[in-house]
């Protein structure tokens, strides 16, 4: 598994398929945005849940919540549409 220093993300999918120990062939775990609060931390607990409910691990949430965080509000979104389905 890549190691990433605080503050250092994987900046490909490849990349972060590793942090996560996930092949890239892996389904993306479906998130119902559209309706819900737009906050940053309900788009999180929203992801997070989703996360869960695909049975990834908690050290897997924790990589990519270190990414949603990484950056600005338009990043987070980003993260979410890189690593979940988005409705």
């Amino acid at each position: 598994m890549a190691k990433y220093d605080k503050g250092d993300c994987p900046e490909t999918d490849e990349e972060m398929y590793k942090v996560i120990d996930a092949p890239l062939t892996v389904t993306k775990p479906k998130v119902k945005l559209i309706g819900h609060d737009g906050n940053a931390f309900a788009i999180m607990g929203a992801c997070h849940e989703s996360w869960k409910k695909a049975k990834f691990t908690e050290a897997s949430w924790k990589a990519v919540q270190k990414e949603m965080m990484s950056g600005d509000y338009d990043h987070l979104l980003q993260t979410a549409m890189r690593y979940f389905n988005v409705s």
